[in-house]
């Protein structure tokens, strides 16, 4: 081999294959690197060029010698290939052009993370690749996009998806941590593993009674080979003599006798029911699995049919069986009890139980559901592998687990029970009985619901766990003087305060508190009293934990084959929080009676939205139909024909309510609104047909006189914006009136705005069904742009689904009208984006130029139509 000065290997011939662009590059920068390390650089021109010459090879050479150089204008006589510069000039402009900005874009975007790939080794290789793709200021935007969709874990993907602000730092930091956390939990585990071999099972198909088996065959005790000169007892070619047999003094797992393996045994094929009460090796059961014994050998117990999404763990917290069953086993060397559980289709471990006996473990990302006894639901963290022992049989196993949270009990499921040999079932003996039908399909009333679930609807809830109040210690607390409190409801007053105390919900304060609030009263339409406090100083000091909070529009997807609704109501929706006693002291509050403190989450506190909103979600998690928005929970039916629906909703209404009482969730029986097909929840109207404007809205809006000043417009505006979603164009429509807003501007109510206010009326009236998003149906955007606005419309199978519109900026006015209207397509794509990513979008327009101009290469485009078309790149859009 051809090496440099200190032995260093000159740079590799430049190839012509391939990328020859790409190629270029890298010989170029070997062939820079090299002249540096050889001190080639220090010398002559002509011996450098003539190294270059040597190096490249004779290909490339020939493509040199072909080059149309120019000479050095001071030195006509000079031979351009002895300068080296010139060289690299000619051979660079060479090669350089034949790089395809399209393609390279391709590259890059098709540019996924390998098996295996290091997260380092993958954003190397798409920086080399985004080099060539000329994003200019948005490189680092299209590299992140870029790692999020092309890395292999849906886990990680899903957490950066979740971040608003996500950087590309940010995104490689989280994935590098994901990596390692990984790489560590598998040394953990590997380093728990024992040295037992893993045989795996074979499945043969189910167990299908039949026959007794015929009788045992005796093993012969004289060690013989067979025709073929394999062991007739351990089934491998041997030496001679029953000292050489490795199945000499093992017991068989197929019959129980001893001195030869199951894959030998002359019982095996036949059929005999182990008999209860007989030893392990007496009898045994022909199971679903064909064993392959080895002298230390673990059995996997692995269903070879792909893991449902659901599956059935019936006995896990089943409290109702009147006699529950347990074995205690081995697992990885700890002792642990399990329910044993012939109804259930799956093995079920929880976390805390894991922790609890320090067993490692890795979950799969396989998150299964679980449906337990009364129907209700479990999300699962994942699938795990774990191994058992049989303390009873000394056998060695292999189990996969649902790992689970919560308070469950440890479960055994039938296919478990049966192949580890505690529960034989003798399926010859089994009768089939018609069922009438569980429960929770049973038709129910209003009536009959309140009386058998009376305990949910009386008393005072507590949902599990305490709350804690964050409060930043940098501010300064504040105690407020008590306030008057008008003469004609201090008896009033102190009767609710009483009955608040009793109730546990307030207690009377003795020891000096940093914070004291005021107190707040409120008349209920009921007449009664409602206690509030002033927190707008504690409030300051507060830090908010910022759960989101659900809206109509996370709703409405699910809503799409519904027929049958009901709304329920938490009956004292925050006095259903505990606060722990730290924060209680927080919300100490004067009264004339003396100060008080909050023992329950109270109105007013500004982290208390969130706080109920993230357990109420934790308590009926998992439930089908249901769905609780702050403190209304909705329950919906599905089905082909309102009797489905009926029935569908009624299952669902009864979990709920079993929930509540494992819970201890109380609902407000008053408010309970059950069986209908409309029902106005949140401002809106939901039906079987789709969403439709609040009855109550549209009458305010009809009813609501003519402004008076800026402020009043200001109302009206918010108003009909709370409502955009029905109304096309609203952002025209209301463009004259925004201007009566505008600061120190005279304001003078004319005929037009009156007209406005007309149209607006009209419009509301007269606003459409929105039809549920579907995600398997077709989505079409309409999108138009006006000089003062944008309009959008999402709509499927000739339906609207949502309008949306906005004013445009006075920058934006300026805007040629080809602009405007791809600033209406990018305003449409990321106004709906939790419709339109991440699947096909056709969008129409009435401006035919912009079938054509995202058809041109993105450096053909100006430069304010190429920051929206790289904005439009994340979706996967036609234009017609």
């Amino acid at each position: 081999m051809m090496a440099g000065k200190g032995f260093l290997p000159v740079p590799r011939p430049l190839e012509l294959t391939g990328d020859v662009a790409e190629n270029w590059e890298t010989f170029e920068e070997d062939w820079n690197s090299y002249e540096i390390a050889t001190e080639t650089s220090k010398k002559t021109a002509v011996i450098r060029s003539a190294t270059l010459k040597t190096v490249m090879g004779r290909d490339c050479l020939d493509i040199l010698k072909n080059l149309d150089i120019p000479p050095d204008p001071d030195d006509a006589d000079a031979n351009p290939l002895e300068d080296p510069a010139k060289i690299i000039t000619a051979l660079d402009k060479h090669f350089k052009p034949l790089r395809n900005t399209v393609y390279e874009r391709y590259k890059f975007n098709k540019c996924d993370k390998a098996a295996g790939e290091k997260i380092e080794a993958y954003v190397a290789r798409l920086r080399k690749l985004i080099s060539t793709c000329d994003y200019g200021d948005l490189k680092d935007q299209m590299l992140r996009d870029r790692i999020v969709l092309g890395i292999r874990d849906s886990k990680v993907r899903m957490k950066l998806l979740k971040q608003r602000n996500l950087t590309l730092q940010a995104a490689i930091d989280d994935c590098k941590t994901s990596e390692t956390t990984n790489q560590h939990m598998k040394a953990i585990q590997n380093s728990t593993e024992t040295d037992h071999d893993t045989v795996h099972y074979a499945r043969r198909g189910a167990y299908t009674p039949g026959k007794a088996r015929a009788k045992k065959q005796a093993v012969p005790q004289t060690w013989k080979t067979s025709s073929a000169g394999s062991c007739s007892y351990c089934a491998k070619k041997h030496p001679p003599g029953r000292d050489a047999c490795p199945a000499y003094g093992k017991e068989c797992s197929a019959c129980g006798k001893p001195n030869h393996f199951a894959r030998a045994c002359k019982s095996a094929d036949q059929k005999q029911p182990r008999r209860m009460g007989k030893a392990p090796g007496q009898y045994k059961k022909r199971t679903a699995v064909h064993a392959v014994e080895d002298e230390d050998h673990l059995m996997t117990i692995n269903d070879e049919r792909p893991s449902p999404e659901n599956a059935y763990a019936y006995g896990v917290n089943a409290n109702s069986y009147a006699k529950q069953v347990y074995a205690t086993m081995k697992v990885e060397g700890k002792s642990v009890r399990f329910q044993l559980d012939l109804g259930a289709t799956c093995n079920v471990m929880p976390r805390k139980v894991l922790k609890k006996h320090n067993i490692s473990y890795q979950v799969d990302n396989n998150q299964r559901t679980l449906t337990m006894y009364n129907d209700t639901s479990i999300k699962s963290d994942g699938e795990t592998m774990l191994k058992m022992i049989n303390p009873r049989t000394k056998k060695n196993y292999c189990a996969k687990f649902v790992v689970v949270d919560g308070d469950s009990t440890p479960l055994l499921g039938s296919r478990s029970i049966q192949q580890m040999d505690i529960v034989t079932v003798h399926y010859n003996k089994i009768q089939v009985v018609q069922s009438n039908g569980s429960r929770l399909d049973k038709p129910i009333t209003r009536e009959g619901l309140i009386e058998e679930y009376k305990d949910v609807f009386t008393g005072l809830g507590c949902l599990p766990g305490e709350c804690h109040l964050e409060v930043d210690e940098s501010i300064k607390p504040r105690i407020h003087p008590p306030r008057r409190v008008p003469v004609s409801i201090k008896e009033q007053l102190k009767r609710a305060l009483d009955d608040m105390t009793e109730e546990g919900v307030i207690e009377p304060v003795t020891t000096p508190t940093p914070w004291v609030s005021s107190l707040v009263t409120v008349s209920k339409p009921s007449g009664k009293l409602r206690i509030c406090i002033d927190p707008r100083d504690l409030n300051v000091a507060l830090k908010r934990s910022h759960y989101p909070a659900p809206t109509i529009d996370d709703l409405t997807p699910e809503l799409r084959k519904t027929k049958v609704f009901s709304v329920l109501d938490a009956k004292n929706g925050y006095w259903q929080v505990v606060l722990d006693e730290e924060s209680s002291l927080l919300t100490t509050f004067n009264t004339p009676q003396g100060r008080f403190k909050w023992k329950r989450l109270n109105f007013g506190i500004k982290s208390s939205p969130e706080e109920f909103q993230r357990r109420l979600d934790q308590a009926l998690e998992g439930l089908a139909g249901v769905k609780p928005v702050v403190d209304d929970i909705l329950v919906w039916g599905e089905g082909e024909t309102l009797a489905e629906a009926t029935t569908d909703h009624d299952r669902n209404l009864r979990t709920l309510m079993q929930r509540c009482r494992e819970r201890n969730l109380k609902l407000n029986q008053d408010k309970i609104k059950l069986w209908m097909q409309e029902v106005p929840f949140h401002g809106h109207l939901i039906t079987s047909q789709g969403l439709k404007l609040d009855p109550g809205k549209v009458a305010a809006i009809a009813k609501m006189p003519r402004p008076t000043d800026a402020q009043a417009v200001q109302r009206l505006i918010g108003f009909v914006t709370y409502l955009a979603k029905f109304l096309p164009k609203l952002s025209d429509v209301c463009e004259p009136l925004r201007k009566l807003t505008v600061k120190d501007s005279e304001f003078e109510w004319l005929d037009a705005h009156e007209k406005i206010l007309e149209t607006l009326k009209e419009l509301v009236s007269t606003a459409p069904v929105l039809k549920y998003y579907d995600p398997t149906e077709e989505l079409t955007l309409q999108t138009d742009a006006s000089s003062t606005g944008l309009g959008a419309a999402i709509m499927q199978n000739g339906q609207p689904v949502a309008y949306a519109s906005r004013a445009l900026t006075d920058s934006e006015t300026r805007y040629a009208q080809i602009e405007k209207e791809m600033l209406g397509v990018v305003f449409g794509l990321e106004r709906f984006h939790q419709y339109t990513y991440g699947r096909e979008v056709k969008v129409q327009t009435d401006h035919k130029p912009l079938e054509m101009i995202v058809l041109k290469p993105l450096h053909a485009a100006p430069r304010r139509l190429q920051r929206m078309l790289m904005r439009l790149q994340q979706y996967n859009v036609t234009i017609a």
